[in-house]
């Protein structure tokens, strides 16, 4: 993890050289990661090709024990609940680990925007939000009546709060969340590098549709919500993902919400994922203290 620090904090010029860091130590752990799962079922929840999950199955489980939904990051245009080159690894590390700490872990795909690398993506806004709602209607009607998390991170994230708080999907789903877990959400695009101005217009459209979708702008008009909501910012997040979420925080107290907050010590925005279930133990502490969070909200 202390290479982590001498990493450029920006992005994408961050995403290589963490991967190339961390890479090493996940794979050093692969045997022990899939040990900590029982089972694991690909499902589609929904008609587009994009709209498929995987499910993992403590060794363990009952009627009671609590599900984890979760989005990955990758800009709004890419990503895969298996990398293509680490299939074992991400996000099957994720899903291992909570599987580990007691719950029923779904990774979930959903459909992409264009963006590098993927000309042909088609996702528009509200289609993260939209994907999410029906991967938990499709985990209410499989796996039944137990209490369900929302996890997220970064284009994740935006997908979760997106869920939460457009009017059009507020609500849209007869489950009752536990709670919700951000992991270094961007909630603006004010201070994004000029690059990416590109990839906010192909997902959420020109102009002032970029400011007026975010999941700031969506806080604004529409309030906060009764579900807790933990935040996880890494302490060598993009500074402005680091000021999004503090301009995010302040809007949400300043409507009578609460939020909890962890700092992730020592990540930057791309680390927590590859650390998760590494042999660098100190690199799993975000999880656990998710872990610990969630069960405390089990009624």
């Amino acid at each position: 993890m202390d290479t982590i620090k001498t990493i450029p904090t920006s992005l994408p010029a961050g995403i290589a050289p963490t991967f190339q860091a961390l890479l090493p130590c996940l794979q050093n752990n692969a045997e022990s990661i899939q040990k900590q799962y029982g089972s694991r079922e690909t499902h589609s929840y929904g008609s587009d090709p994009r709209q498929e999950l995987d499910v993992y199955f403590p060794h363990q489980y009952s009627s009671k024990t609590p599900a984890l939904l979760f989005l990955y990051g990758g800009g709004f245009f890419m990503g895969s609940k298996r990398d293509p080159q680490f299939p074992e690894l991400i996000y099957a590390n994720l899903g291992a680990f909570f599987c580990n700490k007691g719950f029923i872990t779904i990774v979930a795909d959903y459909r992409l925007s264009k963006g590098p690398g993927n000309p042909n993506g088609t996702a528009r806004y509200p289609s993260g939000g939209e994907d999410t709602a029906l991967a938990l209607k499709w985990i209410s009607k499989t796996l039944g009546d137990r209490q369900i998390f929302l996890m997220g991170n970064s284009a994740g994230a935006v997908h979760v709060m997106t869920f939460l708080f457009e009017p059009s999907l507020r609500g849209s789903v007869d489950t009752k969340l536990a709670g919700v877990v951000l992991v270094s959400p961007p909630c603006h695009q004010l201070n994004a590098d000029a690059g990416r101005a590109p990839v906010n217009e192909a997902y959420y459209g020109s102009g002032d549709a970029v400011y007026s979708n975010s999941p700031i702008a969506l806080l604004i008009r529409n309030g906060p919500i009764s579900t807790p909501i933990l935040s996880l910012v890494a302490s060598l997040d993009e500074e402005g993902i680091i000021k999004s979420w503090a301009d995010y925080k302040k809007e949400y107290a300043k409507q009578g919400g609460e939020i909890d907050e962890i700092i992730m010590e020592g990540h930057n925005h791309i680390s927590p994922i590859p650390a998760l279930n590494s042999t660098e133990v100190e690199g799993s502490k975000w999880g656990d203290d998710a872990a610990q969070w969630m069960w405390s909200k089990i009624e």
